[in-house]
């Protein structure tokens, strides 16, 4: 991290980034912005053990919902609605998931854990009882996410696309945050 910057080289899937390239259709910038506020020195340097998304339009185009009773082809329709791009070459769904399975490691820990809000929640709760937000890290039966016991707000990453979200309205603020 360190200061406001974008994220440097290709992606996780080995792509191009595309810069100031811009839809034509559009004219939304294809670029993300990560960003740390001013930590203390001793904790500046944490590892990001929690990358938190947004779910309407972070990861999706479009924010349809599907529903159980949906017919598999409704199902399949709203998948390539929400994910699919005629802006993009390739599966936008495939290089989500190699994105999301990169993201997973950590070079400093090993494991990083993954999360979608549903809505906007204040992350300090999820610090304070990461169990609450992680039932199989209470349980027992998924050790892979014992590091969370550990969580504090400058280990959490959230990514976004609305800057308002990096802000609750009490005034506590994201550590960390990358919009896109």
């Amino acid at each position: 991290f360190g200061e406001c910057h974008p994220p440097p080289g290709p992606d996780a899937c080995g792509n191009a980034k595309p810069g100031g390239l811009l839809r034509s259709r559009t004219q939304a910038s294809l670029r993300s912005r990560c960003c740390q506020r001013s930590l203390p020195q001793e904790r500046a340097h944490n590892p990001v053990q929690l990358v938190v998304f947004d779910v309407d339009e972070t990861l999706t185009l479009v924010s349809y919902m599907i529903e159980d009773e949906d017919p598999p082809e409704v199902q399949q329709e709203l998948v390539k609605v929400n994910f699919e791009s005629p802006w993009v070459t390739g599966s936008r769904i495939v290089k989500l998931q190699c994105l999301l399975s990169s993201l997973r490691v950590s070079p400093s820990t090993g494991c990083r854990a993954l999360a979608i809000l549903s809505r906007n929640n204040n992350l300090n709760e999820v610090v304070r009882d990461p169990q609450a937000w992680f039932p199989s890290f209470g349980d027992g039966s998924d050790d892979r996410l014992s590091f969370l016991s550990k969580l504090n707000l400058e280990g959490i990453l959230l990514v976004d696309d609305q800057r308002a979200n990096f802000q609750s309205p009490s005034g506590s603020q994201v550590l960390r945050y990358c919009k896109v």
